[in-house]
């Protein structure tokens, strides 16, 4: 059965990321910011247990060792403007988390910019 934890700081979007320890992870926060959420059969029930905790934070999987729980796009957003100055614009998420990075509390997600 794979363990659990939730990354304590959120991304820019606003997402506390819930990963896999058991098989590991190239995106894995920093043990400073790792929340244990315990054993679990599959991502869902470690995603459940983590919105039971934090009811008031974005709770979402990790795209790459918690894929079957990842629900938040990939950072790209489509913007609407007139026909004629059609663009669209990327949002890259940052994907920094140190030990020099002040951790932020679940219960206090990062704003998100819009």
């Amino acid at each position: 059965m794979p363990n659990f934890i939730l990354n304590s700081n959120a991304q820019s979007n606003g997402d506390h990321e819930v990963h896999n320890t058991t098989t590991g992870c190239t995106f894995m926060p920093a043990v400073s910011n790792q929340i244990d959420l315990g054993w679990h059969l599959d991502c869902s029930g470690a995603v459940a247990e983590a919105k039971r905790r934090y009811p008031n934070n974005r709770i979402n999987g990790c795209y790459y060792c918690a894929r079957a729980c990842h629900t938040s796009s990939l950072g790209l957003k489509l913007v609407a403007v007139p026909a004629s100055k059609a663009t669209v614009k990327f949002i890259i998420p940052q994907m920094t988390d140190s030990a020099d990075s002040p951790a932020r509390l679940p219960s206090q997600p990062a704003p998100v910019a819009h």
